[in-house]
């Protein structure tokens, strides 16, 4: 029997889950003297971002342990969880707000943590109108990072005309790639709609408001009846 559980690296303590240790175990009669077995874990991840869990091992021949693995820094018995998180502002001011010119420049500063360093990756990014569902614009790229943490930056342009007083977010993932660098496995994404960083604000246009010109106009008229009547009584005067 083979028996295993999930240790997060950073602490070297067991992976709980609903306050249990997660492990599997199988039972298995060898028909040669290599080989190899297959154990399925099941948990829920969704706590679990942006660490690195590591699988330790024993046999048992009975109940006697014939053997073990469990190095804490063996990449191959380790699974890296990544995290990601965002800002969007205003390309060159760096503003969550902005006016609804017909054209703007949107950056959205993703910060990765856990990729693995020399790895190629596929970021995509959407950016929303929170009120409607509708996707505004989109941008993707490719990337390979240096360190297991760090930030990338997607840019946005669009057009803001008939956005007014719209807020916006920007929804990212993180895709491992194939050997033809498209996108293969989804390992990462930020997706909250309440999340200010992932968000910004078109302020509405406001219609410049001018004082009422009645008064004005009869002012100016009051001025040219005045300039007559002068003009009439000099001339009777001199006549």
């Amino acid at each position: 029997r083979v028996w295993e559980k999930l240790i997060e690296k950073k602490t070297g303590k067991p992976i709980l889950d609903d306050g249990k240790e997660v492990t599997a175990s199988k039972e298995f009669i060898a028909e040669t003297e290599s080989g190899k077995i297959e154990l399925e874990f099941t948990l829920n991840s969704t706590a679990l971002a942006g660490k690195t869990i590591v699988v330790f091992e024993d046999m048992y021949n009975d109940k006697i342990k014939i053997a073990t693995h469990s190095e804490i820094d063996d990449k191959e018995q380790s699974i890296f969880i990544p995290k990601i998180g965002t800002k969007l502002t205003e390309k060159d001011s760096g503003e969550k707000e902005m006016h609804a010119f017909e054209d703007i420049n949107l950056t959205d500063e993703i910060g990765y943590e856990n990729l693995l360093v020399g790895a190629k990756y596929f970021v995509k990014g959407r950016v929303i109108n929170k009120k409607t569902g509708e996707t505004i614009a989109e941008a993707e790229r490719e990337f390979s990072p240096e360190k297991e943490s760090g930030l990338l930056k997607l840019d946005f342009a669009l057009n803001a005309g008939k956005l007014n007083g719209a807020s916006l977010v920007c929804f990212e993932e993180i895709y491992s790639t194939d050997g033809e660098g498209k996108p293969a496995k989804l390992v990462a994404e930020h997706k909250d709609i309440n999340d200010e960083s992932q968000s910004v604000k078109i302020i509405k246009k406001e219609l410049t408001k001018t004082g009422d010109s009645t008064g004005t106009i009869f002012y100016i008229l009051g001025l040219a009846i005045a300039a007559i009547a002068v003009v009439t009584i000099k001339y009777r005067k001199f006549r």
